[in-house]
């Protein structure tokens, strides 16, 4: 029964203050409209205009408030009191409104609510150091100015391209191991091909056999050649191979579908185990290997590996003393040695022809060594070594232009060729 008593109550009140309640009269404005209008008057109407509602609302809001706080505390004791809910939420949009109107008055916008400042991003993670793998360190010991076989295809590309050579007119020959190892879709010949020369059409002259050696010969070089398109150009990759495991060992390296590692070049390191087994064999007052006997059958690319190398090993002794790793490096640039000799005795012999230059206009050649690495650690390397160039007229150098200065590996053994004749040390 308390309860009813007081809602009616309640309800009474709110509807007296209803009738109580006085609206908002325009009287400045009316005033402002018929007075002469200066800019004096109508600071001075502003100023009176907020008096005076000032005075309205202030009169207003007691009329208001007083029955309604007195009610709404009365009625706080019961739970859920929606009356006083609602003498608060109409106390705030009076609020409100009394603000508006007097931003109105004065010209000057309600204030902006303020966004709230973004949240400060997490700080930026560190960068991560790729650290060289045992690979990168063998492969900057022994052969310093290896690159990726991508690079070195671009590099050849941008200064031959300088020079004229066109897809379209280019003939690319080879002389590499015949070892599949080289041949994979993503090797240096492959990507040559199709930088240099009709990628989707065209294919490479292969005149290699065991080691790189260019077992082709004369007659190879000269069916090469006579394949080169009119007023055309020729490009001569050639070089032996070497590989380097993840772990870092030379003369190692992993093959698809075999679980143990197996050699690379395989040609090559047989032929410095067949040259020590006859160093062993001879007196040792005598450590060179230049006269001993090679037993002859059906596997001369072999034979002539082994009859060229063993020359130039010098002192077995000392040089197996040196290591593993540094032997098959160094016997690796010892082929390289053998394969530039054939090369450059062709390609001379070829251009100072008179004939030979009917219909080719230029020829270059890049000689290096092959890096064979695992399966899926990467694309191989290469050593390059020599990039030359010749015309009717002369043979240039154009290392400087593609790969920068002449390089060594650390043991002093110069690996990085310019001899103009068929000298080699």
């Amino acid at each position: 029964m308390r309860l009813n008593t007081s809602l009616l109550i309640a309800l009474f009140a709110v509807d007296l203050c209803k009738a109580l309640t006085i609206p908002s009269r325009p009287v400045s404005f009316v005033a402002h409209q018929q007075a002469p209008f200066s800019s004096q008057v109508l600071f001075a109407s502003r100023s009176n205009d907020d008096e005076i509602v000032d005075k309205e609302l202030t009169a207003r809001e007691a009329r208001i408030n007083a029955p309604l706080s007195a009610i709404a505390t009365a009625l706080s004791l019961y739970p859920n009191n929606a009356f006083a809910y609602e003498a608060e939420e109409k106390a705030k949009a009076r609020e409100a409104n009394r603000a508006k109107i007097r931003a109105a008055r004065s010209g000057v916008p309600p204030p902006t609510p303020v966004a709230a400042a973004p949240p400060t991003p997490p700080p930026a993670p560190s960068p991560v150091i790729q650290l060289p793998t045992k690979f990168d360190l063998t492969a900057k010991r022994y052969f310093p100015g290896a690159m990726k076989s991508s690079g070195v295809t671009s590099t050849v590309s941008s200064v031959l391209k300088k020079r004229g050579y066109q897809p379209s007119s280019t003939l690319l020959g080879s002389s590499l191991c015949s070892d599949e190892i080289n041949y994979k879709p993503e090797a240096l010949v492959n990507q040559m091909q199709k930088k240099l020369s009709n990628g989707e059409l065209g294919g490479v002259f292969n005149m290699g056999g065991l080691g790189g050696i260019p077992f082709a010969g004369t007659t190879g070089f000269s069916a090469f050649v006579s394949h080169c398109p009119g007023n055309g150009k020729i490009v001569f990759l050639y070089g032996p191979h070497v590989g380097i495991s993840e772990d870092g060992v030379v003369g190692k390296v992993k093959r698809i579908g075999v679980e143990k590692e197996s050699t690379s070049c395989g040609a090559a390191v047989g032929a410095l185990k067949a040259i020590e087994l006859q160093y062993q064999a001879k007196p040792k007052t005598n450590q060179t290997m230049v006269d001993a006997p090679v037993p002859k059958g059906f596997d001369f690319q072999q034979d002539f590996i082994v009859d060229n190398l063993r020359t130039k090993l010098g002192d077995l002794a000392t040089l197996e003393a040196q290591g593993g790793d540094q032997t098959l490096a160094f016997t690796t640039s010892k082929v390289y040695s053998i394969i530039q000799e054939v090369v450059l005795a062709e390609i001379r012999k070829k251009t100072k022809d008179p004939t030979f230059w009917s219909k080719v206009t230029e020829v270059a050649i890049v000689g290096g060594i092959v890096i064979n690495r695992d399966p899926n650690a990467g694309e191989d390397y290469f050593q390059p070594l020599s990039f030359k160039g010749f015309d009717k007229d002369k043979e240039f150098d154009l290392y400087g232009e593609g790969f920068g200065a002449d390089i060594s590996i650390p043991d002093g053994l110069a690996i990085r060729m310019r001899e103009t004749n068929m000298k080699i040390n």
